[in-house]
């Protein structure tokens, strides 16, 4: 009592150790950045669920009707059991009586021919060791751990933040050719993915584990390992070349061993060559000619120019149209910059797909764009909205649904070719622009925007 006294002027008071309001732009950054995370966390979940959906589960569903794997798991049952993996009646017996398999699914001699090398076999022959049941969901979980895999190397590549990163994500798992792949049970999924997880490592300079998956992805899946293997040249790594080449040697060997005889072997390869053949043919299952009603699935550019001519002139108007894209990159690469650029890696990807036999699930090849567009997002903002703008006419299938709705395309109208083929065409486009981009980025008044490091190493 007698000792109180008024508080000095510097004394602090209980009142001015509680926190004040904080500042209205502090807090509306606060709000802002909580709404953003818990959009984006609505976003990964969203995508997360459609990607369940049009992919493992409609591959393991009841009633599922995965043929593409089908084929090749019947196909390997056969060489298992050194019998001929390319008769259509050997594997319907391997799959409908031996193996329990759904009757929907049974390989025939007109559809679901068994195409893939003798290399591919021995990478088939762990799932074609177990039942039907066990086998298809092995090898749906295969798939999709072989793509999130890539997809986790392609995001190592690029600085992004935690919403720019679930961003990315979502958009590769709303990817539909992916899903595609993983419904149908196709070898693809895992081709590409192993294709695009070497690229990455010949990236970031490990050669050695790029090389061991180039050869993988070459006897599993030749032309799908193409990519990876311009990729490597252009970038001067011979030696994961040589090892990738040793690596699918040796799986063709296996492969053919089982065959015992010259002169089964003989018939094995007579066969294969006769299905390969088959399903080329004018109204076959691979004719890109609206001769077969399903050409709407394949995205090569012979689905255009099979519009307008002949089937041997289509193919050879698409080998023309992208070696002159080819020679024409090489040229301005070779003088514009020494060294890996991510850029190569992405114009062979759409050169692939836009040249050889390639169907809507292999454009899951096009993720390698994510790093580019990453990179290149700030300083060539036009070219990564054209680019997006293309990625978007091919996430989704609407061709084949406009395909399916109305089962007929003139092609002396433009506006049938652009609904009915407008994938092929933008695979095209994404190529044009890879071209012109390299000319803009690579002027001598402009900076590459990617360190040297960053260029090598990633």
């Amino acid at each position: 009592m007698g000792n109180s006294r008024p508080p000095a002027q510097g004394d602090r008071t209980s009142d001015d150790c509680r926190p004040g309001p904080l500042p209205l732009a502090k807090a509306r950054n606060i709000i802002l950045a909580r709404s953003t995370n818990i959009l984006g966390l609505a976003l990964i979940l969203v995508s997360i669920a459609f990607f369940v959906y049009r992919g493992p589960y409609r591959a393991l569903r009841p009633g599922a009707s995965p043929l593409d794997f089908a084929v090749v798991y019947s196909s390997a049952k056969c060489w298992l059991s050194m019998e001929n993996p390319y008769d259509a009646v050997l594997m319907a017996e391997e799959l409908q009586k031996a193996w329990n398999g759904p009757p929907i699914l049974v390989p025939s001699a007109r559809y679901n021919l068994a195409m893939y090398p003798p290399s591919a076999f021995p990478i088939l022959a762990p799932f074609a060791y177990l039942p039907w049941r066990a086998a298809n969901v092995a090898w749906c979980a295969a798939s999709v751990g072989a793509f999130l895999l890539s997809l986790k190397f392609l995001l190592k590549l690029v600085d992004l933040t935690t919403n720019e990163t679930l961003t990315v994500i979502a958009a590769a798992l709303f990817f539909s050719p992916t899903q595609t792949g993983i419904a149908t049970g196709n070898p693809s999924v895992l081709a590409i993915s192993m294709t695009t997880i070497a690229i990455c490592l010949a990236w970031r300079n490990r050669q050695l584990g790029a090389g061991l998956l180039l050869g993988m992805t070459i006897a599993l899946k030749p032309q799908t390992a193409l990519p990876a293997l311009v990729t490597m040249m252009l970038w001067g790594y011979w030696s994961s070349i040589i090892t990738g080449l040793a690596v699918a040697t040796v799986f063709l060997s296996a492969g053919l061993v089982r065959a015992l005889s010259l002169k089964r072997l003989h018939e094995w390869l007579t066969l294969l060559q006769q299905n390969i053949t088959y399903s080329f043919m004018p109204g076959s299952l691979n004719d890109p000619s609206p001769n077969h009603w399903t050409a709407y699935q394949i995205v090569n550019v012979q689905s255009i120019t099979s519009l307008f001519t002949n089937s041997s002139y289509s193919y050879l108007i698409g080998w023309l149209l992208g070696a002159g894209v080819l020679i024409c990159y090489c040229y301005l690469r070779r003088a514009a910059i020494k060294g890996p650029s991510w850029q190569d890696a992405c114009i062979v990807c759409c050169l692939s797909l836009m040249l050889f036999y390639h169907r809507y699930y292999d454009a899951q090849l096009l993720l390698v764009f994510i790093p580019l567009i990453v990179w290149r997002r700030r300083m060539h903002i036009a070219w990564t909205l054209l680019v997006l703008v293309c990625l978007l006419l091919l996430a989704f299938p609407l061709q084949a649904m406009l395909a399916l709705s109305f089962r007929s395309i003139n092609e002396s109208v433009p506006l049938d070719i652009l609904l009915f083929r407008h994938q092929s065409l933008a695979i095209v486009a994404l190529c044009l622009l890879c071209l012109k981009v390299w000319r803009q980025e690579h002027s001598p008044d402009l900076i590459d925007e990617l360190p040297t490091s960053r260029r090598r190493l990633g």
